[in-house]
């Protein structure tokens, strides 16, 4: 579409105009009524057009799969028997520097010399090897069965575990591989190779790139290393960030970085910077206060290196009903299952934002830091916490949270009928599940209750927290409001008519004093 007033092209949702009777349809809209009206007039249809070109897979090198074909002066070209596959790549190499040049499996006589299968002359054996990605394009297949001899896979593992949850990749992946396996994958579907799943992939999460900082000089255009450019007058290059290549001399080495910060840094750093489908602007600075929260957690945790911690096996329901007046217990409880609920959510959410699941464990943990000052008083519980706080961190920061986990120091004596809340002791930190803590939530609000506005005769005269046995009976509510000395005074001597609840907010008592009949 073009905008009426300078003619320019647009591409964000916009509405139309001046298009007849579809005038005031959104874009998106309008593209479907179009296409309805143009195939109801035999003019035109929908259609998805793919944009698979021819590809060409062979190589002129060793590392690659053999192409199992052989050339015969008389009877053509001719597939390897069945019985002789696979073909093998020669491994007698003495000079490994041979497999960087071209051709290199024409120098191997022992390979590429053999008899026709047909007619059993001399014939030569192809030496181009498939390109790799005829190899990727369908390995998801066979890694679900990768030591079946007898076929390509079992069908019934093809149908119980396919297709994939999640492809992720990088735009060459996006516009080359992807294509490539979801050919081969339809095509073996076509064929019946496949049971049920045309598609291979549920879902494609194309990744951002990571660009280095890059200095150009404003003289010739040229790039120069950072180490040159430090050298020179900053009015002499212009700064950007770009994707990391040689040619620029932006890029970073993630062994060094790793070697220096860790690599559990690292991947914090890279999955924290922004959304997984954006760029990413790689500096040091963001790795080092990465580092440094790293470093907050260890401490943490090695702060209670010398707490004694109740032997006793913790029973949650049993311990919070023991401390049901301890509101500092349960708020605390709250407030950390609602922080990795939403963790989780975020994880499992079609988005995948792992940058909020950073940003949630990081909020986690100041909780934990906030109440690590009443941790006696908080006593298991908090301790229970604290390390089911590494089960949530392993995905992210695998080594630190193993680390910490092996520390038995901060173990708790878990009930059986609590390890799906706080994860298994007796169990290695990558064999845990994620806890379950909508149980947890819904037992603090069993015991909290919730908390209404009094509103009497329309007007508001304070508020009352209800336990959910109450707000089951309306009759204990009533009971609880007329008890409560600061309502006596607005409803002494008067009979409640009725009751009107709007949970969790407000509670509205109408008495029989006026003919009017009040509600919130």
């Amino acid at each position: 579409m073009r905008s009426i007033e300078d003619g320019s092209i647009i591409l964000e949702e916009s509405i139309v105009l001046n298009s007849g009777e579809f005038t005031g349809l959104t874009s998106k809209n309008a593209i479907s009524k179009i296409a309805e009206a143009l195939e109801k007039n035999s003019k035109g249809k929908l259609q998805t057009v793919y944009r698979l070109r021819d590809w060409l897979v062979s190589r002129q090198r060793y590392w690659g799969v053999p192409i199992p074909m052989i050339h015969c002066g008389t009877c053509g070209t001719v597939p390897v028997p069945e019985k002789d596959l696979p073909v093998r790549l020669p491994e007698d190499i003495t000079d490994i520097s041979q497999i960087k040049h071209g051709k290199v499996l024409e120098q191997y006589e022992s390979f590429y010399k053999v008899k026709c299968p047909k007619c059993q002359g001399d014939a030569v054996r192809e030496t181009d090897t498939l390109d790799t990605f005829v190899d990727s394009s369908w390995y998801f297949l066979r890694f679900l069965d990768s030591k079946n001899s007898n076929q390509i896979y079992n069908p019934y593992l093809i149908l119980r575990w396919m297709p994939v949850d999640v492809y992720i990749g990088g735009m060459e992946h996006a516009i080359l591989h992807l294509l490539y396996a979801r050919f081969i994958h339809k095509f073996l579907f076509l064929h019946g190779f496949i049971p049920e799943h045309q598609e291979p992939f549920k879902q494609l999460i194309t990744q951002g790139l990571v660009k280095g900082k890059t200095f150009k000089l404003k003289s010739n255009g040229k790039y120069t290393s950072s180490e040159e450019a430090s050298l020179l007058p900053k009015q002499d290059y212009i700064i950007s960030f770009e994707k990391m290549s040689k040619s620029k001399g932006n890029g970073v080495n993630p062994i060094e970085i790793a070697e220096n910060y860790g690599s559990d840094a690292l991947r914090l750093t890279l999955l924290f910077q922004a959304p997984s489908e954006k760029d990413i602007s790689w500096e040091e600075s963001s790795i080092k206060n990465m580092y440094a929260f790293i470093e907050k957690i260890w401490k943490l945790f090695d702060e209670t290196q010398n707490m004694s911690i109740s032997q006793e096996a913790l029973s949650l329901r049993q311990l919070l009903q023991n401390h049901e007046g301890n509101w500092e217990i349960i708020s605390f409880l709250e407030k950390f299952g609602k922080i990795v609920q939403d963790l989780e959510q975020s994880l499992y959410r079609k988005e995948r934002n792992l940058h909020v699941c950073v940003a949630r464990l990081m909020e986690c943990f100041n909780l934990l830091k906030e109440y690590s000052s009443k941790k006696e008083s908080l006593g298991s519980i908090y301790f229970a916490c604290l390390r089911t706080y590494l089960i949530y961190l392993f995905p992210f920061a695998p080594n630190i949270a193993s680390e910490l986990w092996n520390n038995k120091s901060t173990r708790v004596p878990i009930a059986m009928t609590d390890i799906n809340i706080w994860g298994n002791n007796e169990q290695e930190l990558h064999h845990q599940s994620f806890p379950q803590f909508s149980p947890v939530l819904e037992l603090i609000r069993t015991l909290k209750g919730s908390i209404y506005i009094i509103f009497i005769n329309g007007k508001s005269r304070g508020t009352l927290n209800f336990s959910m046995q109450e707000e089951m009976d309306e009759a204990l509510m009533i009971n609880k409001v007329t008890a409560e000395k600061s309502y006596q005074r607005f409803i002494k001597g008067k009979t409640m008519k009725r009751l009107v609840r709007s949970p969790p907010e407000a509670v509205s008592y109408t008495h029989l004093t006026l003919p009017t009949i009040y509600s919130v």
